[in-house]
């Protein structure tokens, strides 16, 4: 897995909030390839080579934070308060962020 650690904010990793998050990589949907969670509360997904979507499995419903991470160019792209529905969920991959990403995902509201 090539994270380019000098790049990786700490949020991304799961280091500010990621007490608790452990490999849940049967969570990993539709391109996602390594998944770090707290399930239902927080969620760092992986693609070394995404074209499109990532995705989860057994998504809790309510709003989340999601901040995208290009593992390459280390260019970021915030979404607050997204919302999603309970179950396997999907989101197309911002055009600033490249094909290596990565995603933090926090629940914030119900």
């Amino acid at each position: 897995m090539a994270w380019h650690g000098d790049r990786v904010p700490p949020q991304v990793l799961g280091l500010r909030h990621g007490r608790g998050m452990e490999p849940q990589d049967a969570l990993g949907h539709t391109g996602t390839q390594y998944v770090l969670a707290r399930p239902g509360e927080r969620y760092v997904v992986y693609a070394s080579n995404s074209r499109g979507r990532l995705g989860l499995r057994d998504m809790t419903a309510g709003k989340h934070t999601l901040l995208w991470l290009d593992c390459v160019s280390g260019a970021t792209v915030f979404q607050e308060s997204v919302s999603v529905s309970e179950g396997s969920q999907t989101w197309p991959k911002p055009a600033a962020i490249g094909n290596e990403m990565a995603v933090y995902l926090r629940r914030v509201s119900p």
